[in-house]
């Protein structure tokens, strides 16, 4: 095939179709920053353990590190036996990770963000943490055989896609900027990418959306536990309106 001739699958006759509604979810990724903390790894440990051990019920990783040591390196990894949960802590900021593992057809949002807000809500009583920022990170994935060219045709322009794109292996596409939505002003990263699902080593199309408060503002701003569960509900619905908005069901 010569970079002239055009797809047997091209934009004239799109065989798949990337739609809102085929996306699954892949994983989810809530995070607070705490930049003034009092940071005592056994009184944490101890008090996440006595209310989330049955669902953080993993091997514990515990880093002795010295005390210059940046204060974004983890200190503590609490993870569930099944690899679906993690949580990070470090001084600097606290990571809950919520993975789909093989048995998963998806992950409940529903479920996982009830589980992290008790979890933050106990974690900022024990430490007294100050908040001031707060990130929300959905990644979605749809099975297609050619992802490269798939994003392509849905991207570009239709006389790009028979010469340039006519066949990418790979494909990415990055857009960033900052808005308003329900009083949280927020950076807003989308990107749409090639990748494997893993373990099955399936082709997929992935969109990332990362949605977090202003790094700027860290010093300023002072989140309360009900301001961290607004922002995970006003997230998770900004994560939905952007994946129908970049792929709607009618494009």
């Amino acid at each position: 095939m010569s970079l002239a001739e055009p797809l047997a699958d091209g934009p004239k006759g799109k065989a798949i179709m990337l739609q809102a509604n085929n996306f699954k979810s892949l994983s989810y990724l809530l995070s607070i920053f705490t930049p003034q903390l009092n940071f005592s790894s056994n009184t944490i440990l101890t008090e996440l353990m006595t209310g989330f051990g049955n669902v953080l019920d993993g091997q514990l990783m515990s880093l002795p590190l010295p005390p210059d040591a940046p204060p974004e390196i983890p200190r503590l990894t609490l993870p569930s036996a099944d690899q679906r949960l993690k949580l990070e802590i470090s001084p600097l900021r606290t990571n809950l990770f919520r993975s789909r593992t093989k048995s998963d057809a998806n992950v409940n949002a529903a479920e996982f963000l009830a589980l992290a807000g008790r979890i933050f809500e106990r974690y900022m009583q024990v430490t007294n943490a100050v908040v001031g920022r707060l990130s929300s990170v959905v990644v979605k994935y749809e099975a297609i055989q050619r992802p490269g060219i798939e994003i392509a045709t849905h991207f570009c322009k239709e006389e790009r896609l028979t010469t340039v794109l006519n066949r990418p292996e790979n494909f990415e596409i990055h857009a960033h900027k900052v808005y308003e939505p329900h009083g949280f002003k927020v950076n807003s990263w989308v990107r749409t990418k090639t990748g494997f699902l893993r373990p099955e080593n399936e082709p997929i199309v992935v969109i990332e959306h990362d949605l977090n408060t202003l790094h700027e503002e860290l010093a300023q701003r002072r989140f309360d536990t009900q301001d961290i569960k607004r922002f995970h509900q006003v997230a998770d619905d900004q994560h939905e309106s952007v994946l129908v908005k970049y792929f709607p069901s009618n494009a």
